[in-house]
Protein backbone atom coordinates (compact mmCIF):
# COMPACT_ATOMS: atom_id res chain seq x y z
CA UNK A 1 0.00 0.00 0.00
CA UNK A 2 1.40 3.17 -0.81
CA UNK A 3 2.77 5.66 2.46
CA UNK A 4 0.53 8.59 3.11
CA UNK A 5 1.66 11.75 5.33
CA UNK A 6 0.19 11.83 8.86
CA UNK A 7 -1.17 15.39 8.08
CA UNK A 8 -3.28 14.19 5.13
CA UNK A 9 -4.71 11.42 6.71
CA UNK A 10 -5.40 12.98 9.88
CA UNK A 11 -7.49 15.65 8.18
CA UNK A 12 -9.50 12.97 5.69
CA UNK A 13 -10.11 10.74 8.48
CA UNK A 14 -11.70 14.44 10.73
CA UNK A 15 -13.47 15.24 7.77
CA UNK A 16 -14.75 12.02 7.66
CA UNK A 17 -16.01 12.32 11.11
CA UNK A 18 -17.55 15.65 10.60
CA UNK A 19 -19.53 14.54 7.68
CA UNK A 20 -20.80 11.46 9.27
CA UNK A 21 -22.52 13.63 12.09
CA UNK A 22 -24.96 14.82 9.40
CA UNK A 23 -26.15 11.35 9.15
CA UNK A 24 -29.29 10.29 11.55
CA UNK A 25 -28.94 7.09 13.45
CA UNK A 26 -30.91 5.54 16.14
CA UNK A 27 -28.28 2.40 17.41
CA UNK A 28 -26.95 3.31 20.95
CA UNK A 29 -23.32 2.70 21.82
CA UNK A 30 -21.32 3.17 24.29
CA UNK A 31 -18.86 6.34 24.90
CA UNK A 32 -15.33 6.47 23.63
CA UNK A 33 -12.17 6.57 26.00
CA UNK A 34 -10.20 9.11 27.39
CA UNK A 35 -6.60 10.16 25.90
CA UNK A 36 -3.72 8.16 27.00
CA UNK A 37 -0.25 8.28 26.48
CA UNK A 38 1.29 5.89 23.91
CA UNK A 39 2.90 2.75 25.44
CA UNK A 40 6.34 2.13 24.77
CA UNK A 41 6.94 -0.86 26.96
CA UNK A 42 7.34 -2.14 29.67
CA UNK A 43 8.10 0.53 32.98
CA UNK A 44 11.63 -0.01 32.96
CA UNK A 45 12.12 0.63 29.11
CA UNK A 46 8.76 2.76 28.81
CA UNK A 47 5.30 3.02 28.03
CA UNK A 48 3.47 6.08 27.40
CA UNK A 49 -0.03 5.42 26.96
CA UNK A 50 -2.05 6.85 24.48
CA UNK A 51 -6.00 5.93 24.57
CA UNK A 52 -8.68 3.09 23.39
CA UNK A 53 -11.77 1.74 22.19
CA UNK A 54 -13.69 0.09 24.17
CA UNK A 55 -15.90 -2.67 23.61
CA UNK A 56 -19.47 -2.95 24.49
CA UNK A 57 -22.40 -5.00 23.23
CA UNK A 58 -24.76 -2.90 20.84
CA UNK A 59 -27.41 -0.95 21.82
CA UNK A 60 -26.82 -1.20 25.55
CA UNK A 61 -25.14 0.26 28.29
CA UNK A 62 -21.46 -0.44 28.34
CA UNK A 63 -21.22 -4.02 29.28
CA UNK A 64 -19.02 -5.78 32.46
CA UNK A 65 -15.70 -4.66 31.11
CA UNK A 66 -16.00 -1.51 29.96
CA UNK A 67 -14.81 1.84 30.92
CA UNK A 68 -14.80 2.50 34.38
CA UNK A 69 -17.40 4.61 36.01
CA UNK A 70 -14.45 6.53 37.69
CA UNK A 71 -12.98 7.64 34.59
CA UNK A 72 -15.88 8.49 32.24
CA UNK A 73 -16.60 11.85 30.89
CA UNK A 74 -17.38 14.56 33.47
CA UNK A 75 -21.04 16.41 33.81
CA UNK A 76 -21.77 18.93 36.11
CA UNK A 77 -23.95 15.99 37.81
CA UNK A 78 -21.51 14.04 40.43
CA UNK A 79 -20.62 10.71 38.86
CA UNK A 80 -21.42 7.13 40.71
CA UNK A 81 -17.80 5.56 42.38
CA UNK A 82 -16.45 2.46 41.64
CA UNK A 83 -19.12 -0.82 41.65
CA UNK A 84 -18.57 -3.38 43.42
CA UNK A 85 -17.77 -6.45 40.91
CA UNK A 86 -15.46 -6.45 37.93
CA UNK A 87 -14.81 -3.67 35.81
CA UNK A 88 -16.75 -0.88 37.21
CA UNK A 89 -17.00 1.01 34.15
CA UNK A 90 -19.99 -1.42 32.73
CA UNK A 91 -23.15 -2.11 33.61
CA UNK A 92 -24.74 -5.53 32.83
CA UNK A 93 -26.75 -5.15 29.50
CA UNK A 94 -29.66 -7.74 30.93
CA UNK A 95 -33.11 -6.26 31.44
CA UNK A 96 -33.98 -5.34 35.26
CA UNK A 97 -37.08 -7.92 35.16
CA UNK A 98 -37.07 -7.53 39.06
CA UNK A 99 -40.66 -5.66 38.75
CA UNK A 100 -42.43 -8.18 36.60
CA UNK A 101 -41.61 -10.25 39.95
CA UNK A 102 -42.97 -8.37 42.15
CA UNK A 103 -46.54 -9.80 42.26
CA UNK A 104 -45.02 -13.24 42.72
CA UNK A 105 -42.11 -13.50 45.05
CA UNK A 106 -41.90 -17.12 44.91
CA UNK A 107 -41.00 -16.99 40.79
CA UNK A 108 -37.03 -16.04 40.44
CA UNK A 109 -36.30 -13.79 38.12
CA UNK A 110 -34.62 -15.27 34.61
CA UNK A 111 -32.31 -13.11 31.90
CA UNK A 112 -30.44 -14.02 29.07
CA UNK A 113 -28.87 -11.65 26.49
CA UNK A 114 -26.13 -13.14 24.00
CA UNK A 115 -24.61 -10.02 22.33
CA UNK A 116 -21.14 -8.58 20.94
CA UNK A 117 -19.10 -6.75 18.14
CA UNK A 118 -16.92 -7.70 14.73
CA UNK A 119 -14.13 -5.47 14.40
CA UNK A 120 -12.68 -4.43 11.19
CA UNK A 121 -9.14 -2.31 11.51
CA UNK A 122 -6.63 -0.80 9.20
CA UNK A 123 -3.84 0.98 10.38
CA UNK A 124 -1.57 3.69 8.13
CA UNK A 125 1.65 4.83 8.77
CA UNK A 126 3.48 7.79 8.01
CA UNK A 127 7.11 6.38 7.70
CA UNK A 128 9.10 2.86 7.08
CA UNK A 129 9.04 1.18 10.10
CA UNK A 130 12.28 1.45 11.92
CA UNK A 131 13.39 -2.28 11.93
CA UNK A 132 13.29 -4.00 7.92
CA UNK A 133 10.41 -6.39 8.62
CA UNK A 134 8.19 -3.97 9.50
CA UNK A 135 4.98 -2.68 6.91
CA UNK A 136 3.48 0.63 6.16
CA UNK A 137 0.21 -0.88 7.07
CA UNK A 138 -1.92 -3.63 8.79
CA UNK A 139 -5.05 -5.08 8.92
CA UNK A 140 -6.72 -6.91 10.80
CA UNK A 141 -10.53 -8.60 12.49
CA UNK A 142 -11.39 -9.12 15.80
CA UNK A 143 -14.17 -10.90 17.07
CA UNK A 144 -16.03 -10.31 20.78
CA UNK A 145 -18.91 -12.54 21.47
CA UNK A 146 -20.89 -11.88 24.77
CA UNK A 147 -23.05 -14.05 26.34
CA UNK A 148 -24.66 -12.98 30.15
CA UNK A 149 -27.80 -14.98 32.28
CA UNK A 150 -29.11 -13.55 35.61
CA UNK A 151 -31.30 -15.92 37.80
CA UNK A 152 -32.79 -16.00 40.92
CA UNK A 153 -33.89 -11.95 41.25
CA UNK A 154 -30.22 -11.06 40.07
CA UNK A 155 -28.55 -12.26 42.95
CA UNK A 156 -26.30 -14.94 40.77
CA UNK A 157 -24.86 -13.95 37.48
CA UNK A 158 -23.12 -16.09 34.72
CA UNK A 159 -20.70 -13.96 32.43
CA UNK A 160 -18.84 -15.74 29.33
CA UNK A 161 -16.78 -13.08 27.39
CA UNK A 162 -14.18 -14.55 24.57
CA UNK A 163 -12.14 -12.53 22.40
CA UNK A 164 -10.10 -13.16 19.48
CA UNK A 165 -7.91 -11.13 16.88
CA UNK A 166 -6.40 -11.91 13.49
CA UNK A 167 -3.73 -9.39 12.09
CA UNK A 168 -2.30 -9.09 8.74
CA UNK A 169 1.30 -8.44 9.67
CA UNK A 170 2.08 -9.30 12.82
CA UNK A 171 1.69 -13.26 13.92
CA UNK A 172 1.72 -12.11 17.77
CA UNK A 173 -1.27 -9.67 17.36
CA UNK A 174 -3.21 -13.36 16.05
CA UNK A 175 -4.24 -14.24 19.41
CA UNK A 176 -7.26 -14.90 21.06
CA UNK A 177 -8.33 -14.95 25.10
CA UNK A 178 -10.74 -15.48 27.52
CA UNK A 179 -11.75 -11.97 28.68
CA UNK A 180 -14.37 -12.27 31.31
CA UNK A 181 -15.62 -16.42 32.48
CA UNK A 182 -17.13 -15.65 35.66
CA UNK A 183 -20.23 -16.22 38.39
CA UNK A 184 -21.27 -13.53 40.60
CA UNK A 185 -23.42 -14.38 43.92
CA UNK A 186 -24.88 -11.73 46.62
CA UNK A 187 -26.21 -12.22 49.60
CA UNK A 188 -26.74 -9.65 51.73
CA UNK A 189 -24.32 -7.54 52.31
CA UNK A 190 -22.10 -10.08 51.14
CA UNK A 191 -20.85 -10.41 47.27
CA UNK A 192 -18.18 -13.79 46.03
CA UNK A 193 -17.18 -13.61 42.65
CA UNK A 194 -14.96 -16.81 40.67
CA UNK A 195 -13.39 -17.38 37.81
CA UNK A 196 -11.86 -15.01 35.21
CA UNK A 197 -12.56 -11.62 34.78
CA UNK A 198 -11.51 -7.96 34.09
CA UNK A 199 -10.81 -5.63 37.37
CA UNK A 200 -10.42 -1.62 36.94
CA UNK A 201 -8.69 0.86 39.70
CA UNK A 202 -7.98 4.07 39.37
CA UNK A 203 -9.52 7.62 38.22
CA UNK A 204 -7.13 9.59 36.44
CA UNK A 205 -7.41 9.76 32.64
CA UNK A 206 -3.67 9.87 31.28
CA UNK A 207 -2.24 7.32 33.27
CA UNK A 208 -3.76 4.31 35.72
CA UNK A 209 -1.05 3.72 37.97
CA UNK A 210 -2.82 2.02 40.62
CA UNK A 211 -4.57 -0.48 38.25
CA UNK A 212 -2.81 -3.86 38.62
CA UNK A 213 -4.92 -6.81 39.27
CA UNK A 214 -4.79 -7.31 34.72
CA UNK A 215 -2.42 -8.41 33.06
CA UNK A 216 -2.19 -5.74 29.81
CA UNK A 217 -2.81 -7.01 26.27
CA UNK A 218 0.39 -5.07 24.32
CA UNK A 219 -0.09 -6.08 21.16
CA UNK A 220 -4.15 -5.45 21.25
CA UNK A 221 -3.83 -1.75 21.82
CA UNK A 222 -0.73 1.02 21.68
CA UNK A 223 -2.50 2.09 25.00
CA UNK A 224 -2.26 -0.35 27.54
CA UNK A 225 -5.74 -0.35 28.65
CA UNK A 226 -6.59 -3.44 26.51
CA UNK A 227 -6.40 -6.18 29.76
CA UNK A 228 -6.22 -9.96 29.47
CA UNK A 229 -8.68 -11.94 31.45
CA UNK A 230 -7.46 -12.52 35.09
CA UNK A 231 -8.31 -15.77 37.56
CA UNK A 232 -9.66 -14.45 40.24
CA UNK A 233 -11.49 -15.39 43.85
CA UNK A 234 -13.23 -12.07 44.86
CA UNK A 235 -15.10 -11.68 48.13
CA UNK A 236 -16.68 -8.54 49.14
CA UNK A 237 -18.48 -6.97 51.98
CA UNK A 238 -21.06 -4.55 50.71
CA UNK A 239 -21.66 -1.59 52.85
CA UNK A 240 -23.82 1.64 52.34
CA UNK A 241 -20.83 4.68 51.29
CA UNK A 242 -18.63 1.60 49.68
CA UNK A 243 -17.09 -1.87 49.92
CA UNK A 244 -14.18 -3.87 51.37
CA UNK A 245 -12.90 -6.24 48.04
CA UNK A 246 -10.56 -9.22 48.68
CA UNK A 247 -8.51 -10.92 46.10
CA UNK A 248 -6.99 -14.11 45.69
CA UNK A 249 -5.14 -14.51 42.12
CA UNK A 250 -4.02 -18.25 41.59
CA UNK A 251 -2.06 -17.41 37.80
CA UNK A 252 -0.65 -15.20 36.44
CA UNK A 253 -0.95 -14.06 33.09
CA UNK A 254 2.28 -12.90 31.34
CA UNK A 255 2.02 -9.83 29.47
CA UNK A 256 1.92 -9.86 25.31
CA UNK A 257 4.16 -7.97 22.95
CA UNK A 258 4.63 -7.53 19.34
CA UNK A 259 6.46 -10.28 17.16
CA UNK A 260 9.31 -9.39 14.29
CA UNK A 261 7.04 -7.89 12.14
CA UNK A 262 4.34 -5.71 14.41
CA UNK A 263 5.05 -1.78 14.84
CA UNK A 264 4.95 0.20 18.60
CA UNK A 265 8.02 -2.71 19.42
CA UNK A 266 11.22 -2.62 20.65
CA UNK A 267 14.42 -2.90 19.00
CA UNK A 268 14.64 -6.48 19.85
CA UNK A 269 11.90 -8.86 20.04
CA UNK A 270 10.84 -10.43 23.38
CA UNK A 271 10.76 -13.67 23.66
CA UNK A 272 7.31 -14.64 25.33
CA UNK A 273 8.06 -18.39 25.29
CA UNK A 274 10.79 -18.23 27.21
CA UNK A 275 9.84 -16.25 30.61
CA UNK A 276 11.50 -16.30 34.07
CA UNK A 277 10.31 -15.52 37.28
CA UNK A 278 12.00 -14.27 40.51
CA UNK A 279 8.92 -16.88 42.30
CA UNK A 280 10.01 -20.98 42.06
CA UNK A 281 6.43 -21.34 41.80
CA UNK A 282 6.06 -19.14 38.48
CA UNK A 283 3.21 -18.51 36.86
CA UNK A 284 1.25 -20.26 39.43
CA UNK A 285 2.28 -18.38 42.43
CA UNK A 286 -0.79 -16.95 44.13
CA UNK A 287 -1.24 -13.13 44.47
CA UNK A 288 -3.27 -11.24 46.98
CA UNK A 289 -4.79 -7.87 46.95
CA UNK A 290 -7.44 -5.54 49.18
CA UNK A 291 -9.22 -2.62 48.25
CA UNK A 292 -11.11 -0.49 50.81
CA UNK A 293 -13.38 2.31 48.91
CA UNK A 294 -15.19 4.93 50.30
CA UNK A 295 -17.88 7.53 49.11
CA UNK A 296 -18.63 11.06 51.33
CA UNK A 297 -20.55 13.49 49.94
CA UNK A 298 -18.40 14.64 46.95
CA UNK A 299 -15.28 12.67 47.39
CA UNK A 300 -14.55 9.27 46.68
CA UNK A 301 -11.45 7.07 47.98
CA UNK A 302 -9.71 4.00 47.42
CA UNK A 303 -7.18 2.52 49.70
CA UNK A 304 -5.34 -0.47 47.90
CA UNK A 305 -2.76 -3.36 48.33
CA UNK A 306 -0.98 -6.06 46.48
CA UNK A 307 1.39 -8.68 47.00
CA UNK A 308 2.70 -10.75 44.45
CA UNK A 309 4.20 -11.13 40.88
CA UNK A 310 4.57 -7.95 39.19
CA UNK A 311 2.98 -6.75 35.89
CA UNK A 312 5.33 -5.19 34.59
CA UNK A 313 8.75 -7.28 33.82
CA UNK A 314 12.38 -6.07 33.49
CA UNK A 315 14.31 -7.17 30.63
CA UNK A 316 17.56 -9.39 30.08
CA UNK A 317 19.01 -9.91 26.54
CA UNK A 318 19.18 -13.85 25.79
CA UNK A 319 19.47 -15.59 22.18
CA UNK A 320 16.56 -17.74 20.96
CA UNK A 321 17.87 -19.66 17.72
CA UNK A 322 20.90 -17.67 17.87
CA UNK A 323 19.05 -14.86 17.00
CA UNK A 324 19.41 -12.05 19.76
CA UNK A 325 16.07 -11.36 22.27
CA UNK A 326 15.21 -9.94 25.20
CA UNK A 327 14.04 -12.59 28.14
CA UNK A 328 10.76 -10.75 30.33
CA UNK A 329 11.30 -11.58 33.89
CA UNK A 330 8.80 -11.17 36.07
CA UNK A 331 10.49 -10.00 39.91
CA UNK A 332 7.88 -10.08 42.85
CA UNK A 333 6.92 -7.13 45.01
CA UNK A 334 4.06 -5.53 47.03
CA UNK A 335 2.34 -2.12 46.29
CA UNK A 336 0.33 0.56 48.53
CA UNK A 337 -2.46 2.92 46.36
CA UNK A 338 -4.58 5.47 46.66
CA UNK A 339 -6.89 7.22 44.08
CA UNK A 340 -9.38 10.18 45.46
CA UNK A 341 -11.68 11.91 43.46
CA UNK A 342 -13.42 14.98 44.43
CA UNK A 343 -16.74 16.05 41.74
CA UNK A 344 -17.81 19.63 41.86
CA UNK A 345 -20.38 21.31 39.87
CA UNK A 346 -18.39 21.70 36.54
CA UNK A 347 -14.51 19.95 37.91
CA UNK A 348 -13.60 16.74 39.04
CA UNK A 349 -9.93 17.15 40.45
CA UNK A 350 -8.36 12.76 40.29
CA UNK A 351 -5.58 11.96 41.88
CA UNK A 352 -3.62 8.61 41.84
CA UNK A 353 -0.46 7.77 43.87
CA UNK A 354 1.65 4.30 44.80
CA UNK A 355 4.51 3.04 46.39
CA UNK A 356 6.26 -0.04 45.30
CA UNK A 357 8.36 -2.55 46.65
CA UNK A 358 10.27 -5.17 45.51
CA UNK A 359 11.46 -8.59 47.35
CA UNK A 360 14.56 -8.59 45.57
CA UNK A 361 17.22 -5.80 46.45
CA UNK A 362 18.14 -5.42 42.88
CA UNK A 363 15.33 -3.88 41.55
CA UNK A 364 14.77 -0.13 43.07
CA UNK A 365 11.84 0.60 45.36
CA UNK A 366 9.66 3.74 44.01
CA UNK A 367 6.93 6.19 44.97
CA UNK A 368 4.68 8.01 41.55
CA UNK A 369 1.85 9.92 41.66
CA UNK A 370 -0.45 11.71 38.59
CA UNK A 371 -3.07 14.14 39.49
CA UNK A 372 -4.74 16.58 37.90
CA UNK A 373 -8.55 18.13 36.65
CA UNK A 374 -11.36 17.74 34.24
CA UNK A 375 -13.25 20.91 33.60
CA UNK A 376 -16.35 20.73 31.53
CA UNK A 377 -17.91 23.70 29.75
CA UNK A 378 -21.77 22.83 29.34
CA UNK A 379 -23.77 23.71 26.24
CA UNK A 380 -21.36 25.10 24.16
CA UNK A 381 -23.17 23.96 20.78
CA UNK A 382 -27.37 24.64 19.66
CA UNK A 383 -27.73 20.68 20.24
CA UNK A 384 -25.68 20.76 23.72
CA UNK A 385 -22.53 19.77 23.19
CA UNK A 386 -20.14 19.83 25.69
CA UNK A 387 -16.30 20.54 26.12
CA UNK A 388 -14.14 19.12 28.54
CA UNK A 389 -10.35 20.53 29.47
CA UNK A 390 -8.28 17.83 30.86
CA UNK A 391 -4.95 18.67 32.41
CA UNK A 392 -2.32 16.16 34.33
CA UNK A 393 0.65 15.94 36.41
CA UNK A 394 2.87 12.84 36.49
CA UNK A 395 5.76 12.65 38.96
CA UNK A 396 8.25 9.32 39.34
CA UNK A 397 10.89 9.33 42.13
CA UNK A 398 13.38 7.54 39.67
CA UNK A 399 14.05 10.36 37.86
CA UNK A 400 15.24 10.45 34.16
CA UNK A 401 17.20 7.49 34.81
CA UNK A 402 14.58 4.83 36.12
CA UNK A 403 12.83 4.02 32.83
CA UNK A 404 9.58 5.42 33.73
CA UNK A 405 8.50 8.17 30.68
CA UNK A 406 6.40 10.02 33.09
CA UNK A 407 8.78 10.55 35.53
CA UNK A 408 8.01 14.58 35.16
CA UNK A 409 5.89 15.18 32.27
CA UNK A 410 2.25 17.14 31.74
CA UNK A 411 -0.85 16.03 30.00
CA UNK A 412 -2.98 18.35 28.38
CA UNK A 413 -6.31 17.73 26.21
CA UNK A 414 -9.63 18.86 25.50
CA UNK A 415 -13.07 16.09 24.64
CA UNK A 416 -15.61 17.71 22.36
CA UNK A 417 -19.18 15.98 23.18
CA UNK A 418 -21.88 16.83 21.06
CA UNK A 419 -24.44 14.57 23.20
CA UNK A 420 -26.29 13.50 19.73
CA UNK A 421 -27.99 10.67 18.76
CA UNK A 422 -24.86 8.87 17.23
CA UNK A 423 -22.71 10.20 20.56
CA UNK A 424 -20.31 12.10 17.93
CA UNK A 425 -16.78 12.66 20.33
CA UNK A 426 -13.68 14.27 19.28
CA UNK A 427 -10.87 14.33 21.43
CA UNK A 428 -7.38 15.69 21.26
CA UNK A 429 -4.49 15.49 23.82
CA UNK A 430 -0.68 16.37 24.18
CA UNK A 431 2.32 14.83 26.37
CA UNK A 432 5.22 16.94 26.90
CA UNK A 433 8.17 15.84 28.75
CA UNK A 434 9.30 18.19 31.14
CA UNK A 435 12.64 17.79 31.33
CA UNK A 436 13.95 16.97 27.38
CA UNK A 437 10.99 18.32 25.24
CA UNK A 438 9.84 15.21 23.80
CA UNK A 439 5.86 15.17 22.75
CA UNK A 440 3.39 13.26 21.97
CA UNK A 441 -0.18 14.11 20.12
CA UNK A 442 -3.08 11.73 19.61
CA UNK A 443 -6.35 12.78 18.07
CA UNK A 444 -9.47 10.62 18.14
CA UNK A 445 -12.55 10.79 16.86
CA UNK A 446 -15.87 8.20 16.79
CA UNK A 447 -19.37 8.07 16.31
CA UNK A 448 -22.27 5.89 15.32
CA UNK A 449 -23.14 5.75 11.39
CA UNK A 450 -26.25 3.20 11.67
CA UNK A 451 -28.07 0.60 13.40
CA UNK A 452 -25.03 -0.87 15.56
CA UNK A 453 -22.14 0.19 13.80
CA UNK A 454 -19.50 2.70 14.86
CA UNK A 455 -16.68 4.17 13.14
CA UNK A 456 -13.54 5.09 15.47
CA UNK A 457 -10.73 6.93 14.20
CA UNK A 458 -7.35 7.62 15.71
CA UNK A 459 -4.11 9.57 14.75
CA UNK A 460 -0.83 9.54 16.15
CA UNK A 461 2.02 11.88 15.90
CA UNK A 462 5.36 11.92 17.71
CA UNK A 463 7.76 14.80 17.24
CA UNK A 464 10.84 16.29 19.04
CA UNK A 465 11.47 12.65 20.54
CA UNK A 466 14.78 12.80 22.74
CA UNK A 467 17.22 9.81 22.10
CA UNK A 468 16.97 9.01 25.52
CA UNK A 469 13.32 9.52 26.00
CA UNK A 470 11.74 5.69 26.19
CA UNK A 471 9.29 7.00 23.24
CA UNK A 472 12.41 7.48 20.89
CA UNK A 473 11.39 3.49 19.10
CA UNK A 474 8.09 5.17 18.60
CA UNK A 475 9.70 8.20 16.79
CA UNK A 476 8.87 6.37 13.33
CA UNK A 477 5.43 4.72 14.21
CA UNK A 478 2.98 8.11 13.21
CA UNK A 479 0.01 6.55 12.36
CA UNK A 480 -3.68 6.76 11.61
CA UNK A 481 -6.32 3.61 12.69
CA UNK A 482 -9.47 3.49 11.47
CA UNK A 483 -11.93 0.84 12.88
CA UNK A 484 -15.20 -0.10 11.81
CA UNK A 485 -17.52 -2.34 14.45
CA UNK A 486 -20.68 -4.09 14.15
CA UNK A 487 -22.58 -4.45 17.43
CA UNK A 488 -25.12 -7.57 17.93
Amino acid sequence: MNKIGINTALVSALSLVSYLNMTTVSAQEPDVSVIKKPLVSQESLANKESSTNKETSANEEPSANEEPSANKKPSVNKEPSEEQNSDPKEESSIPDTSAEEENDSNIDSFASKLSGNISLETRLFQHDGAFAEQGDSSASISFQPEYRHKWDNDHKSFTFIPFYRWDSEDEERTHGDIRQLDLIINKGDWEVQGGISKIFWGVTESQHLVDIINQTDSVDGLDGEDKLGQPLIRVSRIMDDGSLDMFVLPYFRERTFPGLEGRFRLPLVVDTDNPTYESSDEEKHIDYALRLNKTIDDFDVGLSYFDGTARQPTFAQGLNNGKPVLIPHYPLMNQIGLDFQYTGEAIIWKLEALNRRFDNPQNKDFSAAVGGFEYTIPAITQGGGDLGLLAEYHRDSRGENGGSPFQNDLFVGARLSLNDEASSELLAGAFVDVDNGSKSFRVEGSRRIGKGLKLNIEGQLFTDIDDKDPTNVFSQDDHVQIELQKYF
